[in-house]
């Protein structure tokens, strides 16, 4: 990630990981993975995940340019549109772990994972795009 944003900084105690917590390196092969088989943008939807220098928190950062915005502070057209595209990229990489279950079992169950959130209030929306914090805990 060339230019970062940080999206959103989420004590750790308020969410429980599934399986193994979100980390970078996990990170960075989802977004690998992703990238190899969906647009980038796709890609962008997974915040990354950093551990705070004092060990509390996570800072979510994202590749996209523009102001974070929480999801539910967008006036309602604008969450509508976020929701949409939203609802269309979970759709996409659900699609791609049923694509890759046969063949890649294991990065098929990560990504299953990865798309587990605790709900929107960990969905912000930067440049018109959503990004989640806080993948794969709920």
């Amino acid at each position: 990630m060339a230019n970062r944003l940080r999206v959103a900084r989420l004590a750790l105690g308020r969410y429980r990981p599934l399986g193994a917590a979100a980390e970078v390196s996990r990170h960075r092969k989802l977004d690998a993975l992703i990238r190899r088989h969906l647009p980038g943008v796709t890609a962008s939807l997974l915040a990354q995940p950093l551990p705070s220098g004092d060990g509390g928190f996570i800072d979510w950062y994202s590749d996209l340019a523009g102001q974070p915005v929480a999801l539910s502070a967008l006036a309602k057209e604008a969450q509508a549109e976020a929701r949409a595209l939203l609802d269309d990229r979970l759709t996409s990489l659900a699609a791609l772990t049923e694509r890759l279950e046969p063949v890649d079992p294991t990065s098929a169950a990560r990504l299953r994972e990865a798309l587990s959130f605790p709900g929107e209030e960990t969905v912000y929306v930067v440049g018109g795009q959503p990004v989640i914090t806080v993948w794969g805990h709920r």
